[in-house]
């Protein structure tokens, strides 16, 4: 964006150093810095859009990956649970046959 501006006193004299082309010149520069700084807008209303967009897809999987995790550790302690009750059940029967 920098190379595309005019200079804001031009070489070589393409526009007569007098008050009306030094005015035409501003008027240049002042259009192409007008531009410039839109086209920077835009560019920085996208960069937004893009990280608000990334944003939501992270906290989308941060929630998928705790329902996840949530759920891996319910069929962890059901197991655990099942895995006590195994053992509860076979030291009363051991405890049955040691009465008998």
């Amino acid at each position: 964006l920098e190379q595309s501006r005019m200079p804001s006193k031009p070489s070589g004299g393409s526009v007569p150093s007098t008050p009306a082309g030094e005015m035409a010149a501003t008027k240049m520069e002042i259009a192409n810095l007008t531009m410039d700084v839109q086209s920077l807008q835009r560019q920085l209303d996208d960069e937004r859009s893009a990280a608000k967009s990334r944003e939501a897809s992270l906290e989308e999987r941060a929630e998928r990956l705790e329902a996840a995790r949530q759920e891996l550790e319910s069929k962890l302690m059901d197991k655990a649970a099942a895995a006590g009750d195994e053992m509860q059940a076979k030291l009363l029967e051991a405890e049955a046959k040691a009465a008998a």
